[in-house]
């Protein structure tokens, strides 16, 4: 037997964390015993007489494997089952408009206006339609995106998500509704209507603690952080099992957990913690900086020991980005399509475009061939431990190059915390 090539070794204060990536199972030593472990997965063979009980859990777990295993080509298994998997995810944009201006955000919101026409709409119902009936998918999640969705509700989400909800029960095929939204004009009479709507995850953002958020978010004459967490406690009373994802928005100056999670924790009512996760994510213009670590760590700890769940960064589905998957689109308003869906320009750097049938055209005549190439099966992606959690570089480089594979760039050394992230996962 040899040991897998994708055991990462982490020290964690005294002990010493083994994690292995591919099969996501974890131990931890005593340091001084760092040196021994690394010698029994190196020489399992031997070891197997002395100490048969743990060298039975570290093959059991994957830390050792069959000489002949090829852990890389159940990688590429994995990944291509996940690819193909015909579990439907549709990302509409009803409008690029959106009632905030947050400095970080990507999109123009001052240039583009008006919502998704009754001839694109109709489009999108064929679509639905066809992917039903041609393509036999498994199940259907629309996803609602935007600028903010919630601003043209009655106008496009409500004929939609009527219609694919009933066209997916006269097919006996599970449907859903998500949504990302600022969360501030999620209205009580808007929360009836999603309710009947199939509705189960809400994906709602606020920018650091009350003062610093409504700075960013500025509403007349109201607090939109009080509002927005309000709307929360609206859904997860009016809504059963239904999830919220709250993103922290942080820059290199508004990263003050206590203030935020106490603020937070203030206003959300005590039975509704257990539908909530928090996570705190970095805006994009902002690099490392000082005392970073720390900061989300001790924020981790406070979720937590208020009640909290806060969802693990790691990549654990074996694909790089939900843009991979086969059965994924994104539609904007004007009936454009697109992957990747973190881009400022979501109106003319299309990929491809909604036809009168409800097909999709794509620009590139081979696109359902090139872009699901594996970026991971390169040489240095080959070699790296982290692989499994990870799963090579972003598709986002891949588009801006016409999907040619373009020079290899490495996401992990973007991720300055990528080590805690483990550590975090294995807690």
């Amino acid at each position: 037997m040899k040991p897998s090539k994708y055991n990462v070794i982490l020290s964690e204060g005294s002990k010493v964390l083994f994690f292995n990536a591919l099969t996501r199972n974890y131990f931890r030593v005593s340091e001084n015993k760092k040196d021994l472990v690394k010698n029994v997965l190196s020489n399992v063979d031997i070891y197997s007489n002395q100490i048969p009980q743990f060298c039975r859990s570290i093959k059991d777990q994957g830390f050792v494997v069959e000489d002949e295993l090829d852990e890389l080509e159940i990688i590429s298994r994995k990944f291509q089952e996940n690819i193909d998997k015909k579990a439907y995810k549709l990302v509409l944009l009803p409008t690029l408009e959106c009632n905030f201006r947050c400095w970080y955000c990507v999109q123009d919101h001052d240039h583009i206006s008006g919502c998704m026409n009754q001839d694109v709409q109709d489009r999108i119902c064929r679509h639905i339609d066809f992917m039903i009936t041609k393509k036999h998918i498994e199940s259907l999640n629309i996803d609602w995106f935007g600028g903010e969705p919630f601003k043209y509700f009655n106008e496009v989400m409500i004929p939609i998500s009527n219609y694919a909800k009933e066209i997916c029960r006269k097919h006996n095929i599970p449907f859903i509704s998500t949504t990302t939204t600022n969360g501030y004009l999620i209205s009580p009479e808007i929360i009836d209507k999603a309710k009947d709507l199939n509705f189960k995850v809400f994906h709602i953002t606020l920018d650091g603690d009350r003062n610093y958020h409504n700075n960013i978010r500025q509403a007349k004459g109201e607090s939109s952080f009080d509002v927005i967490l309000d709307n929360i406690n609206n859904l997860c009373f009016s809504i059963a099992n239904v999830e919220i994802l709250m993103r922290v928005n942080y820059d290199d100056h508004n990263l003050n957990p206590i203030d935020i999670i106490e603020q937070i924790d203030g206003k959300i009512l005590p039975e509704n913690k257990s539908k909530i996760k928090i996570y705190f994510r970095k805006v994009w213009q902002i690099s490392h900086f000082a005392d970073e670590q720390n900061k989300l760590n001790e924020a981790r700890n406070l979720l937590i020991n208020k009640g909290y769940q806060s969802p693990s960064d790691l990549l654990l589905n074996f694909i790089p980005c939900y843009a991979n998957k086969k059965y994924y689109n994104a539609i904007s308003y004007n009936g454009k399509v697109f992957k990747c869906t973190a881009k400022a320009d979501m109106k003319d750097d299309y990929l491809g475009r909604l036809t009168s049938n409800g097909n999709i055209v794509w620009n590139k005549t081979d696109f359902d061939i090139s872009y699901y190439t594996p970026l991971f099966k390169n040489e240095k992606c080959g070699k790296c431990a982290y692989l499994p959690i990870c799963m090579g570089p972003c598709n986002k480089n891949f588009e801006k190059n016409n999907l040619v594979v373009p020079e290899f760039s490495c996401k992990l050394k973007k991720i300055s915390n990528f080590k805690d992230l483990i550590i975090a996962y294995c807690k």
